[in-house]
């Protein structure tokens, strides 16, 4: 039986999947990634998908159980280290933008946006999708669930859909005007 909870996390899955569609097919018209600063509401909503995947990944782990049967050490060593640090990677790179910037645009929200070269993103492009999917991964782990995890592979590849779309803004704006 499908746990009940999984629809949670697939509705936050399937609302990226039609914003990141939406943005291919009419990007003029792109909810994803902002053109400009982005204001509350696309704050709560894009923060809120995303909070719908996690509570659907943890809902769904809590009912099943260790239905896979992992060992502890799998589960809470290897699993609860990597939803640690991946929660701290991905809290790294919000820290150095600021809540309203997470889409990787400079913090003082210029037009067209830049890419960062602060903290992780001196590091790396996408810090805040790598730790989600290191996190939501540990999380997965944790559970020892079966379902949770067919939610988190479809989880990470809406993040790397959202990522793409992302660098390929960034790439294309930043071409444009140099």
């Amino acid at each position: 039986m499908i746990p009940p909870t999984i629809w949670i996390g697939l509705c936050g899955v399937l609302a990226w999947v039609v914003i990141v569609t939406h943005a291919a097919c009419a990007p003029s018209r792109r909810l994803w990634p902002p053109r400009h600063r982005p204001g509350p509401l696309t704050l709560m909503w894009s923060w809120g998908f995303t909070i719908l995947i996690y509570v659907g990944v943890i809902q769904t782990g809590l009912i099943e159980g260790n239905r896979l049967k992992l060992p502890d050490v799998i589960r809470w060593g290897l699993g609860g280290g990597m939803a640690l640090m991946g929660s701290a990677l991905q809290s790294w790179g919000v820290a150095a933008l600021g809540l309203s910037a997470t889409a990787g645009f400079a913090r003082d929200g210029s037009y067209p946006p830049t890419p960062i070269n602060i903290g992780p993103y001196h590091y790396m492009r996408h810090p805040q999708y790598v730790g989600q999917a290191v996190s939501l991964v540990g999380l997965a782990l944790a559970s020892g669930g079966l379902w949770v995890w067919g939610l988190t592979v479809a989880a990470l590849l809406a993040f790397i859909a959202v990522a793409r779309l992302e660098s390929l803004h960034l790439r294309t704006t930043h071409a444009s005007t140099s």
